[in-house]
Order: C-alpha cells, then structure tokens, then sequence
C-alpha cells in the first residue's frame, strides 16, 4: 500500500500544487507506520514459531535416535546426525523465523507494483508484466546456484563425518615434520580459526562457543609446557582453582608429580620460575600433566610430550599420560610410532591434508603412507 501511494505523492508534489500533496504524504506515513507494526508482529510470531518448531524437533529427533538400534550408528552417521542436530535444525527454525515475513514481502510486492501501476498507467502496468519472466529466469539460475552449493556443502558434510571423534576414543595425529600435525591441535583448541570449513565440538562450531566454556572442555599437554612464575601448587591449581586439598594431591600422584615435590627443597611452596625454567623438561610435563588431570576435562589433546625427554621422566610421563587418556576423548600427536597403535584412529597428515585414515592394522594392510613411516619406525627402533 505504501508503494501505491508514493505515486499521487510524487505526482502531487511535482505538480502544479504541491499543498495537495500534504493528505497523500500522512496517508503514506500512517502505511508506513502500520507496516512496521505489522513486521514487527510478524517477525516476533515467526521467532516463536520457529523456537517452538525447534524445541519439538529436537525432542522428536532425540526419541527417535534413542529407538534405534547401536549397529545404526557407524562414523559415517554420526557425523550426518551432528552436522543435523547442529546446523541443519537451526537453519530449519531459521525459515520460520527470519525468512517467511521477506517471502511473504517478495511475493506481494511486485503484485502490488505491477497492480498500481496498471491503474495508473496501463503501458507501465504491461511493461512490468513483459518483465516478469526476465525476473523468474533470474531467480531460477539464483535457485540453481544455491542448491548446487547447498549440495556442495553436504558433501563436505558427509565426508567431515567420517572424521568425528566419537566420545571416549583415542585419535593418534601421525605424519612428517611439518606435516600439521600440531596445527591441528591448535584449531581444535582454537588457538587460530581456520579459513574454511568448520571444526565442531559436539556438534557445535567452536567460533560458536565461548573461550570459557570451550576451555573447561578441553585439557591441553603440549611438548612446549609452559609454567607461570609461582608456585608448584598455583601452577596446578590453574587446572581447577575451586579445587580441594585432597583432589590436588591425588592428581600430583597420578602424574607422578610427588616425586618431584618431595625432592624440592620448598616442596608444594617451590617456585618454578617464569615459564618453569627452575624445572627439567620432564618435571614441567608432570606439572602440567597434573594439571589436565585436576581439571578433568572430557577432551584432552596431546602434543608428543614424552619426546626429548630421558628416560626416568619418559615413564613416569607415560604413566601420567596413561591416566590422564583414561575414560577421556583424546587426540594425540607422537613421533613414537609404538604409542599410537593403541590409538582406535589413526590419521596420516602431509602437506596440511589427511591422506590416510583408519585403524593401525587397516592402515598397514592398506600398504600406503603410514605403512611405510611404521616400517620405517620400526627398522630405526631396531637399530637403536
């Protein structure tokens, strides 16, 4: 309507005498007013109708995956039934609430258009009439184009879901130096963003997530351990600081960090030094082992943390280690090819790509790059 009355408006105001423009102009702004009230009404139902749509779908889909049998669930599809939970029903609830009251917009306007200008001008009106097929040709190719990278986007979806690390596995990062390996874990942790795609935590794109709540997910022991000036207890505290006495000690055990405190002189009270230079290499991963051990996060990364080490401090990280993987979701990077055959995946990373996935025995079944790097491994193994 408000379209409509632009026309006597201008034709009012460019012509002879523009006072008669004056009840076209408060008849054009009490339109534009209730459009606005009426968008409002219209954009505030179409929220709730897709919040309302979105509670149920989930509940629905929920029941429906619980009634399914385990042998459903392969990592193909848990990965296609991620990226629905996650992107696939929020863009659903997305139609309803962002997209219907512009549909709906799109449609009537033109007709609107077309009709007032009829009614004016019959030329005019016919003008834009012979334009409608150029415009639904247009939307056409628009509608082609989106789907293909609607397509295109499911492709890359299905083939991300072969790479979901299900709950409680253990993903071993294998490849050159230079490979990306460490990169890798950096995305997860999302020390950097990446430029493309997507990495996802539960479902949920980790740009998504709040630093504090991705961080209480996530335990991190990286080669490279840095420890803040303080104490040995500030620096473990730092993985949980609400933490009690008791819990503390026991994650100094289970990372055979008592053994360091007991020798130093100020035991508990002992000062690290910045970046724990006052600390052998290995006494820093004990540190920071008992650290993602206090913390107690579902996730935790690994970043070759027994290597360079001697190898007193090489066992008692391997041990900590071992009791940090328990029950957890691990991803891990390690140079020594004997620590990930136990992995139940195994990725090969060169040039920044993966180029082989599956199980250890798959993998040297299959003949190709990690077969080679294991024999490789094994024959250096044998010579030392």
């Amino acid at each position: 309507m408000s379209y409509a009355l632009l026309v006597p408006v201008l034709r009012a105001l460019l012509g002879s005498t523009p006072a008669d423009a004056v009840p076209w102009l408060v008849a054009f702004g009490s339109a534009v007013a209730l459009y606005a009230v009426l968008r409002y009404i219209s954009d505030l139902s179409g929220m709730r109708v897709g919040t309302t749509m979105l509670r149920g779908t989930y509940h629905r889909l929920g029941e429906h995956l619980a009634r399914l049998p385990l042998g459903w669930y392969n990592a193909a599809r848990i990965g296609e039934v991620s990226a629905l939970a996650g992107r696939g029903l929020l863009q659903a609830m997305g139609v309803a609430a962002h997209l219907l009251a512009p549909f709906i917009a799109a449609l009537v306007t033109p007709l609107t258009i077309v009709a007032v200008m009829t009614a004016f001008n019959w030329r005019m009106g016919l003008a834009a009439l012979l334009a409608a097929p150029v415009v639904a040709a247009i939307q056409a190719w628009t509608a082609r184009a989106t789907a293909t990278a609607d397509a295109d986007r499911h492709e890359r979806d299905q083939e991300a879901g072969g790479r979901v690390i299900e709950e409680g596995q253990r993903l071993a990062v294998v490849g050159p130096s230079g490979a990306g390996k460490s990169t890798l874990l950096q995305l997860l942790a999302r020390f950097y963003d990446v430029d493309a795609g997507a990495v996802r935590v539960g479902g949920v794109d980790v740009r998504q997530i709040s630093t504090e709540t991705l961080m209480a997910r996530i335990a991190i022991v990286f080669h490279e351990v840095y420890l803040f000036d303080g104490t040995i207890e500030e620096n473990v505290r730092l993985g949980r600081p609400d933490a009690g006495v008791a819990e503390m000690r026991a994650a100094a055990t289970a990372a055979r960090l008592d053994e360091v405190i007991e020798r130093l002189p100020g035991g508990w009270a002992a000062n690290v030094g910045e970046g724990g230079a006052l600390l052998s290499g290995g006494e820093r991963q004990r540190v920071s082992i008992a650290r993602a051990l206090l913390k107690n996060a579902p996730i935790v990364l690994l970043d070759e943390v027994t290597s360079a080490l001697d190898p007193v401090n090489e066992a008692a990280v391997h041990e900590g280690v071992q009791r940090l993987m328990a029950g957890r979701t691990v991803v891990m990077v390690a140079h020594r090819m004997r620590t990930v055959r136990r992995a139940d995946r195994i990725v090969f990373l060169d040039g920044g790509r993966i180029v082989e996935e599956g199980s250890h025995d798959e993998l040297l079944d299959r003949g190709g790059r990690y077969a080679g790097f294991w024999n490789i491994s094994m024959a250096s193994a044998a010579r030392e």
